[in-house]
């Protein structure tokens, strides 16, 4: 066992880790169904611990020096993915150049405040996988923004705003 496991406890999360740290399916996404980073990622307990780190230590041992990621080759780490066949250890820089493998990445773009608006106003209305591609951003930027969890200023600018704005 790691020394990663050892710091988890005995609660829900934790056992849902050792549950599947033996994931046998190699091409299927394993969701973190528990609390996630604001980003999506993957955490648990009070120290905020990765779980996808949890899940790569588990599977090659411990990184090889403090300054890798435990890296996703299914690029849904942000969607929370834990499986423990995505992951890998990578420095920052071996990172960042597997984001373009395989195909073309969405670059990085800022959304203005009534772009922000425009998507919160979609929810419900069009497909989060055809407002990620109207405002060429991620799917999981729409969600975050959909549920209020990014753009926060802009909504409560928006709420003390009183018609005419």
């Amino acid at each position: 066992m790691t020394d990663s496991l050892h710091v988890l406890g005995q609660g829900p999360g934790a056992t849902w880790i050792r549950a599947n740290l033996g994931f046998p399916y190699k091409d299927w996404c394993l969701i973190w169904p528990f609390s996630r980073s604001q980003t999506g990622y993957a955490m648990i307990g009070e120290g905020n611990i990765r779980v996808h780190r949890v899940m790569c230590e588990h599977r090659h041992g411990p990184a090889p020096s403090p300054n890798h990621y435990a890296a996703h080759s299914c690029d849904r780490g942000h969607d929370g993915c834990v499986n423990p066949w995505h992951l890998d250890w990578k420095t920052p820089s071996e990172n960042q150049l597997d984001r373009y493998k395989g195909g073309e990445i969405l670059p990085a773009r800022k959304l203005t405040a009534d772009e922000a608006r425009q998507i919160r106003d979609l929810k419900g209305l069009q497909p989060i996988l055809e407002t990620a591609a109207k405002f060429n951003i991620s799917e999981s930027n729409v969600r975050l923004i959909q549920a209020g969890k990014t753009w926060r200023a802009d909504r409560r600018a928006s709420a003390e705003c009183s018609p005419p704005c």
